[in-house]
């Protein structure tokens, strides 16, 4: 990608751009920023977003998940040399399993990736993103954990339950040659 190439596949070109300018640092402007860094934590180009915005010096709006505040102390930070304080980020919260699956995921290669972060809350409980994908396909829980079961990084299309593991196990167990 160019320098700039990674803009064309921002979460934030489908939202309103004030959005992403709160006026104020209180009230109703913490939380028209919360909700643009809530698009940014979804989005496959956050980490080129905040790093650009931190390299130009952007000093206004919310860039790559950060707001003005956050980006000055990064910049403060990289100035003196210490790692700043980490922030804790907020899960983000779905009313249903198909909902979570169809704003996280985007079509990749052949592959599904989840574009956000590894765990979601759903209907108040925290759930990963292969529990939700697994559901979503299966239309039912998965049996013990869920695993990639390709090497496309962040596929949840491809995967595998305990179920599924034992039932591939057995299979290889039959189809041995026997023993003479």
């Amino acid at each position: 990608m160019t320098n700039t190439a990674w803009q064309l596949h921002g979460s934030c070109r489908d939202a309103d751009p004030d959005l992403f300018f709160p006026v104020g640092t209180t009230g109703p402007a913490l939380a028209q920023a919360e909700d643009a860094k809530y698009i940014c934590r979804r989005c496959p180009v956050m980490q080129q977003c905040q790093a650009w915005a931190l390299d130009h010096r952007v000093e206004e709006g919310v860039w790559g998940g950060l707001d003005e505040n956050q980006r000055r102390s990064l910049l403060r930070h990289r100035a003196r040399g210490t790692a700043p304080i980490r922030t804790r980020t907020r899960i983000p919260t779905f009313a249903n399993h198909r909902e979570a699956y169809d704003f996280m995921t985007t079509a990749v290669d052949g592959h599904i990736e989840w574009t956000g972060t590894v765990e979601v809350r759903v209907d108040g409980e925290r759930i990963s993103r292969n529990q939700i994908a697994w559901r979503v396909i299966h239309g039912q829980p998965p049996v013990g954990r869920v695993h990639p079961d390709c090497d496309h990084k962040g596929c949840v299309q491809h995967l595998a339950d305990q179920a599924t593991r034992n039932a591939r196990a057995r299979e290889r167990t039959t189809d041995l040659p026997a023993a003479a």
